[in-house]
Parts: structure tokens; C-alpha cells; sequence
């Protein structure tokens, strides 16, 4: 409080955590990733790809970020050997996995992803992440509401394209998220935050019946994330979700093996495969249910609305208030006369 500086105050804070030694990786708005194995260090960087961190102690550092999981209340063990949990630094988010696999690893394995500002769609359209005629199609099936899964490799991009798609959803929708480690964005609306599902099914349950209209799960990763995406669908909720397959067939392959295949209809669901080449997220293909049939003049309107929004970098609160206004207006103009 009493620091003005920024960047001392974060350093700082960084100290204070035992994070000293990273301090100037995680604050450099170029790095993306950091992984510590038993050995090495290195970090993803956006202009000069993975490098090796040098004069660093990888494995004392992991135990800080150990220590800071235990402190945040994941417990990291034999019986548990992996946790996620996220800490925010002068408004910069730093998403944590801590593992511990043994036989399979030797010591600790940590990956931190360094969250930047939220990315909106007009973001994603302007560095190719998608195009503006797909970004447009997506915008117009989630309104009228049909369900979303994104799936992909680590990394990809999954979660920031969730989360610009969430901005495009009415400010009025009543929102549930699921999010283990709370990467779900802040919007002017009515929502309930749920750091994890397990363990809590009962209180998720209840919040499906309370007249939300909509269910954001983060990460479906363990049976009880997609149990709470049939509860949800079952709730007459739209529901939104990420995970991790390279394509439709890897994820049957996990609904298979959490015996849920026959309880979860894919082809009512948008699918959306995302991919990484080097530094570049991108959508690599679309699969939407055959009975989504938009007007093309509504997927004009939908795009002129975009191309408009471009002028817009006030963040992403006033970006999501405007974007919904002209989506509004969108809709009022193709309601039948």
C-alpha cells in the first residue's frame, strides 16, 4: 500500500513468496509458461520459443511453489499427487499445476501459465486465432442457446477463447462456473463461482435448480466434471466447458472410460478442436449440430457488429456491455415482424 511502484511492488510480493529468483520470468509480459522438472527449468516465450532457465535450483523452487499450494489449502501427495491452484500478483494471475507421479517422475514437476489480460473475440479475430465469419457463427448458435465444448491440446487455447465467448453471452444469463483454479472472468451478471466440483456435487446441484441459466465448467477433466455437464444439460441449462483431446474421437475414448458415452449426445453439442503451432492458438475446425441453420443475414449483422467493436479498448467489461448491446439489436432486427 504504501509503494507506488508497480513493478517494485510486485517484486516484492514475489520475494515475499520465495519466488524471488523468477521474479523477473514471471513478470517479463513475453513469457507464457514456465516448467520445472527434475532438473531444468524452462520457459515458453512468445518471440523467442522455449528456453532454458539458467543459475537456477529447479527442485527448490518447485517445493516453494509446494509450499505456497499447501498454504492455498491443495494438498500435493502419494495419495494425491496432483493440484492445481491460482495466485494473483498486481492484478496478473498465475495459473499453478504441482504434480507428483512417483515412480513415473523424480521430485516435483510445476507449470505455471502467466494469464495477460482477457483476450475478447475482436482479440482473437485481429492476431488469427479465428475468423470473423466463424467467431460470428459461434456468437449466433451459443445466443440461441446451444451447448459448447473446446477441446484441445495444453496450451492451446481453450480457455481464453471460452472466455471471450462468455463475454458475447446476454449480460442477463444467470451463470454457474466450475473452475478449479478460478479463471472465469468477472462480468457485470449474475453468477455463482464454484472452485471445484468435487466434493461439492450436492451444492452444485442445487445451484442447477435455482434458475441459472447457464453452466461454465473450466476444465472437464475428472467423471465428476462431466457428471455435472449431464446434470446441467438434464437442468435445461446451456452448458459451456473445456478439455483436453485432440479430437472427437479421444474424447469419446474418455467418456468410454468414465462409462458415461451413452448419457452424453455429441451432436447436440458445438465442437470446437483447437490446435498450437509454436506460438500461435488457432481454431482448427468447427462441428456444429445439423440443426443449427443461421440466416446469412443475421451472420452479417453479427459481423458488421464486430468490425464496429473494433474501436472499443476500454477492457473487456465495457467491451462485453457494448458487444451485447449490438448483439441485442442484432436479435431485434431478425424477430419476426
Amino acid at each position: 500500500m504504501l509503494i507506488n511502484d508497480h513493478a517494485l511492488r510486485s517484486l516484492i510480493i514475489l520475494a515475499s513468496l520465495g519466488l524471488g529468483d523468477l521474479a523477473p520470468i514471471i513478470l517479463d509480459q513475453n513469457v507464457e509458461d514456465i516448467f520445472i522438472t527434475q532438473d531444468s527449468i524452462y520457459v515458453n516465450h512468445s518471440e523467442r520459443g522455449m528456453c532454458k532457465v539458467m543459475n537456477a535450483n529447479p527442485q527448490l523452487v518447485a517445493g516453494q511453489f509446494l509450499k505456497i499450494a499447501n498454504i492455498s489449502g491443495v494438498r500435493v501427495s502419494v495419495d494425491n499427487p496432483s493440484g492445481k491452484f491460482s495466485i494473483a500478483i498486481n492484478g496478473k494471475k498465475l495459473r499453478i499445476s504441482v504434480d507428483r507421479w512417483p515412480p513415473l517422475v523424480e521430485g516435483l514437476s510445476v507449470h505455471v501459465r502467466l494469464h495477460k489480460k482477457p483476450f475478447t473475440i475482436n482479440d482473437l479475430i485481429n492476431i488469427g486465432s479465428i475468423s470473423i465469419k466463424e467467431a460470428s457463427r459461434l456468437i449466433a448458435a451459443l445466443r440461441d442457446g446451444f451447448s459448447m465444448l473446446i477441446m484441445g491440446p495444453p496450451s492451446s487455447g481453450k480457455t481464453t477463447l471460452l472466455n471471450a465467448l462468455d463475454m458475447a453471452l446476454p449480460l442477463n444469463l444467470r451463470r454457474i462456473y466450475i473452475d478449479e483454479t478460478d479463471e472465469s472472468l468477472e462480468l457485470p451478471t449474475p453468477s455463482v463461482k464454484v472452485k471445484s466440483i468435487i466434493g461439492k456435487t450436492e451444492e452444485v446441484l442445487k445451484s442447477l435448480h435455482r434458475g441459472y441459466g447457464v453452466l461454465i465448467i473450466g476444465e472437464l477433466r475428472e467423471r465428476d466434471h462431466f457428471e455435472a455437464l449431464i446434470h446441467g444439460i438434464n437442468a435445461g441449462l446451456q452448458v459451456l466447458g473445456t478439455t483436453h483431446a485432440d479430437n472427437v474421437g479421444s474424447l469419446m475414448s474418455r467418456l468410454r472410460t468414465f462409462s458415461l458415452n451413452e448419457l452424453i449426445d455429441l451432436d447436440r453439442f458445438i465442437l470446437v478442436i483447437m490446435e498450437r503451432d509454436g506460438s500461435i492458438r488457432r481454431v482448427k475446425s468447427i462441428i456444429y449440430p445439423q440443426f443449427f441453420n443461421p440466416e446469412q443475414q443475421k451472420i452479417d449483422a453479427i459481423i458488421n457488429a464486430l468490425m464496429r467493436l473494433n474501436r472499443v479498448n476500454n477492457g473487456y467489461i465495457e467491451y462485453s456491455i457494448q458487444l451485447n448491446r449490438m448483439l441485442d439489436d442484432v436479435g431485434d432486427e431478425n424477430e419476426p415482424k
